[in-house]
């Protein structure tokens, strides 16, 4: 009956806890799935804010907004990141899934509590939007789906440190947990605190928001080895450039093609992806060098 629960992957030989697979593929699937809800509205945004097309009325575009920055910047991240935890812990480590019973649960609980907050936003009465002014009042269910998807998300997290006490104790990998298992772990134990912490400062899920949103930012920062030190200093000067922003759109109508057709503003966004594009070309040929002489060696 055991052997039933597992299945051997016939390309990497990982030994597999069929529950935890299914886990994994739902909590993917429907990242995925809010991942392009989140971007439908984000279209329709920004072709509400092309003075040409202007899509959607004053009403729904706010609408829109919420709903764009729910998705993408809270939603889908967190149910990818919990289908990782799953395959760090069970997957990696060949083990049996900690509690299956309680991952399901958790997992009902964040679709519910996805939909729920969506269904809220569209309902109207909900258009928190996602800037850094402080959020609007939202309507009660609003707040009811994000908790239910907050304590979803926390279920699934220690069902993840549950998987990994059973490894340990089973003895299902020999030496120390792999690297990215560690990987997870770390993630896992940050986000816990980090989530709380931001809440309880002020009592506010933006701030929620805005952790996860910088989150995802210093991963991909240093993913493609990026400097970290000009995100820090643009974080300081954010509300000035903020202000320099929309002083622009109300001379220009709301029009952003003004920072394309004023001298100082276009030449600055040139030398930027001049800047940019030149930093992965040096990066390109320096690694295609490396690779030249590893050859050569060889």
């Amino acid at each position: 009956m055991a052997q039933e629960m597992f299945r051997i992957c016939p390309t990497t030989g990982l030994r597999v806890d069929l529950r935890a697979q299914a886990l994994i593929k739902w909590n993917a699937v429907a990242g995925i799935v809010f991942l392009a809800i989140g971007g439908l509205f984000g279209l329709s945004v920004a072709l509400t804010r092309w003075p040409a097309v202007h899509l959607l009325p004053m009403d729904w575009f706010y609408l829109a907004l919420t709903a764009h920055g729910l998705d993408v910047l809270l939603l889908w991240i967190i149910f990818f990141e919990i289908a990782v935890l799953y395959f760090a812990g069970a997957v990696l480590l060949g083990s049996r899934l900690a509690a299956p019973r309680a991952a399901w649960t958790a997992f009902v609980m964040m679709l519910v509590g996805g939909l729920t907050t969506n269904i809220a936003v569209l309902q109207g009465g909900s258009t928190v939007m996602f800037t850094s002014y402080v959020p609007m009042k939202a309507a009660p269910h609003f707040y009811l789906g994000l908790i239910l998807f907050a304590v979803g998300a926390l279920i699934a997290v220690f069902v993840f440190f549950g998987t990994l006490v059973v490894a340990k104790e089973e003895r299902t990998y020999k030496g120390s947990i792999p690297l990215v298992t560690f990987g997870a772990v770390t993630a896992a134990v940050i986000a816990v605190f980090t989530l709380i912490g931001a809440y309880s400062l002020r009592h506010s899920f933006f701030d929620l928001w805005i952790s996860l949103l910088f989150g995802v930012v210093g991963y991909l920062m240093r993913k493609f080895e990026f400097p970290v030190a000009p995100m820090v200093l643009a974080t300081v000067l954010a509300k000035l450039m903020e202000t320099s922003y929309m002083q622009s759109l109300v001379m220009s109508k709301g029009s952003p093609l003004i920072f394309l057709t004023r001298p100082i503003s276009a030449a600055f966004i040139l030398l930027t992806i001049l800047s940019v594009a030149s930093g992965i070309w040096l990066r390109r040929q320096a690694k295609a060098k490396q690779v030249e002489l590893e050859e050569s060696d060889s």
